[in-house]
């Protein structure tokens, strides 16, 4: 009925809201270290996130040095 699939479409879109801002919070997190000069293996131990889950994310972030827009860098990571 209408109720469930609008119901199941809000939840999807809190998911993907969620997921959106945790990629963007890392991004950020990851572009001051990467600025600071740190390596992707320091990031990954201070972040405490996998380096498999984090280095796509460093790997996009490099080619906006020295500013590291974060929503360029998310933009782009999401054209992958």
């Amino acid at each position: 009925d209408v109720n469930t699939a609008r119901s199941v479409g809000h939840r999807e879109g809190r998911e993907e809201g969620r997921t959106e801002g945790e990629i963007i919070r890392l991004t950020k997190q990851i572009s001051k270290k990467l600025s600071k000069g740190i390596s992707l293996e320091t990031i990954a131990v201070e972040l405490e996130e996998d380096i498999s889950f984090i280095e796509p994310i460093y790997i996009v972030a490099q080619m906006f040095a020295p500013e590291y827009d974060p929503e360029e860098i998310y933009d782009a990571y999401m054209k992958q």
